[in-house]
């Protein structure tokens, strides 16, 4: 996903330093349209040397290309995924979804 990390951290009040950073966001695809209108920006790793490119001046422009709606597909996990104390790899494959009686 991409995302921006400023240089510099910013100061609270007490001049206490704050790391902060920002995901990007674009319009949601097909897929993903009917649960939300926003999805992560992703960059593929053919894109990487693009986006990572701050050096052109017209870096908006040049990188405009790259918005173009990355497919995502989603499907059912466990509801293990819910528990923090879980971490195995079944956690990433598919689960049958049981159907709820109420």
């Amino acid at each position: 996903m991409s995302g921006l990390w400023p240089e510099d951290s910013a100061r609270s009040a007490d001049a206490t330093p704050s790391r902060s950073f920002v995901l990007l966001t674009t319009a949601a695809n097909p897929s993903v349209a009917p649960m939300h209108d926003r999805m992560p920006f992703i960059v593929r790793d053919d894109q990487f040397d693009c986006w990572l490119n701050n050096s052109d001046p017209q870096l908006p422009s040049s990188i405009h290309h790259l918005l173009d709606k990355y497919p995502l597909d989603f499907y059912p996990v466990s509801r293990e995924v819910n528990n923090v104390r879980n971490e195995h790899p079944d956690l990433i494959r598919p689960a049958l979804v049981e159907r709820e009686l109420f």
